[in-house]
């Protein structure tokens, strides 16, 4: 008998779906409620709210109706009478791999066009890695340390994207003699483009060839994965290392051979440590894949794989870490007396909106060591949510959330304030564009289609439990929505788990299609 079928399992599946259901739409009624009118997002207005609703009702119809109709049995042997395309693995495989090239030289022209010169954190990674491309070392960031400025030390959470832009400005340095601007957007490029695709084998692997090939269009589609093209950040260089290892675990809890499921869970460990390293918030999936190999599998072989997905982790951990000792300028005292404690990020994620507050950093700073800022801030925490009391702290909860989940440009256009081209396509992603708010209503509108089929999708959770594949992306998704209920928070932090909201997305789809064929009358 295997963890699955255990009763107490199945319940506490059940327990999570309702917790996940009843978050999800609580999130989406809030979000037509007090989202897009100005009050929790200036950009945003009464007129804005009143044509995102209207959008959003459209792709609402035609996108299901499009996946029903496509999903649908008389269409696909419409498809295979007329041109002869059987949905094989074979010719699912060709048009992933063609249609992801063709997205490619897409995806390089849109980034030459869009590019611009990077604003706030990225500002400081490129100032590094261009020292570092011309003279092979990274006396800078002692030079900034000498001139009272501690970026790095301050934020140490940057070095692995540090490392990645500094290497590839070295390479190009190399090369072509001189840093080339635009070598870390290409790197952005594939890290996109192949997220892209490994969504779509994902969704292969999740629901068949069919569906891969859905998925495909619709990332090659999606305006996020273009948009965010020129702008190489945590966000969108940690989402491969998200996505596979994703599609590793699912494989391997798909296999039957032993030696091929240890091997995916090993590199699939040592993928979520390089993505966390990228992008901290990854580490929420090893947690859940943990708990899932617990749930899934008998305890004596739920232990073993456990540790071989540990050791994954673990061994490139170490590897990582050794390396970085080894470049890293940055001495122990100097981080004892400068780095941020984590109580920092929930200190901000407490106030207003729960974003990034100058303030709040002044505050932290002044403290001379990371003890000091630490009880400083918990300090401030707790006087926090006393003057909150209950109904201000559920209040505070729910803008938090609707002002990080409503927004799907992913935050954008306020990384984008310096392009370096003028064309219409800066019209539209320009924070002061003349179509900057069409970009905004038709982003959000979609945005919101999204969070609907999620919370379709949790419904299905909620109604048949099941310990499968899908528990893997939904509790990762659920995790997320909590821990920026804590933490400081902006919807680019979502950027990086979108893959996972479109899997979501079409398991959504695939139910309320499901919910409907049941009212049919059989023939």
């Amino acid at each position: 008998m295997t963890m699955n079928s255990n009763r107490i399992t199945k319940v506490l599946t059940g327990i999570f779906g309702g917790v996940f259901t009843v978050c999800f739409v609580f999130l989406f009624v809030n979000i037509i409620i007090i989202g897009f009118d100005g009050n929790v997002d200036r950009r945003f207005d009464s007129f804005s709210k009143m044509f995102i609703l209207l959008i959003f009702a459209v792709l609402a119809v035609g996108i299901c109706a499009l996946y029903f109709h496509y999903t649908s049995d008389k269409s696909c042997k419409k498809i295979k009478a007329k041109s002869r395309f059987e949905f094989n693995d074979k010719n699912t495989k060709k048009v992933i791999f063609i249609g992801c090239g063709i997205l490619l030289i897409v995806e390089i022209i849109f980034a030459l066009l869009t590019d611009f010169e990077p604003v706030a954190d990225l500002h400081n990674i490129k100032r590094y890695a261009m020292y570092f491309s011309t003279h092979g070392n990274f006396n800078l960031i002692e030079q900034d340390y000498a001139n009272d400025y501690q970026y790095l030390v301050r934020y140490p959470n940057n070095m692995a994207l540090l490392l990645i832009v500094s290497l590839v400005g070295r390479l190009n340095y190399l090369i072509f003699g001189h840093y080339v601007d635009f070598a870390p957007v290409v790197v952005n490029i594939f890290a996109i483009n192949i997220s892209i695709m490994l969504t779509a084998f994902t969704a292969k692997r999740l629901f068949g060839n069919k569906k891969a090939l859905f998925v495909l269009a619709f990332c090659a589609l999606f305006l996020p994965y273009l948009t965010y093209l020129p702008y190489y950040y945590s966000d969108s260089m940690s989402m491969p290392f998200l996505i596979g290892a994703v599609y590793l675990i699912v494989s391997a809890l798909q296999v039957d051979n032993r030696k091929s499921m240890y091997a995916k869970l090993c590199v699939a460990g040592a993928l979520i440590f390089l993505g966390y390293k990228v992008k901290g918030s990854l580490i929420i999936l090893f947690a859940v894949g943990l708990l899932l190999l617990f749930l899934k599998f008998k305890l004596k072989k739920a232990i073993c794989l456990i540790l071989v997905f540990t050791a994954g982790f673990g061994v490139i951990g170490f590897a990582y870490n050794t390396a970085v000792n080894a470049v890293n300028p940055i001495t122990k005292q100097q981080y004892e007396k400068y780095e941020y404690p984590v109580t920092h990020w929930l200190m901000m994620g407490l106030k207003g909106l729960g974003k990034y507050d100058e303030h709040d950093d002044y505050y932290t700073r002044s403290f001379p060591s990371k003890k000091e800022k630490q009880d400083a801030n918990i300090k401030v925490i707790k006087e926090r949510i006393k003057d909150y009391k209950f109904s201000g702290l559920y209040e505070h909860m729910i803008e938090k959330a609707v002002w990080t989940w409503q927004d799907g440009t992913y935050y954008i256009s306020y990384h984008n304030r310096k392009p370096k081209n003028d064309n219409i396509l800066m019209d539209f992603l320009h924070i002061n564009g003349k179509y900057n708010k069409a970009f905004q209503n038709y982003s959000s509108a979609l945005q919101l289609f999204i969070l609907l089929m999620i919370c379709i999708s949790a419904v299905k959770t909620l109604i048949k439990p099941k310990v499968d594949e899908m528990l893997l992306v939904k509790g990762v998704v659920f995790a997320v929505f909590l821990f920026f209920l804590l933490w400081e928070t902006r919807s680019r932090y979502l950027f990086d788990m979108t893959p996972l909201f479109i899997l979501l997305m079409v398991d959504g789809m695939d139910t309320a299609k499901a919910f409907l064929d049941s009212f049919r009358k059989p023939k």
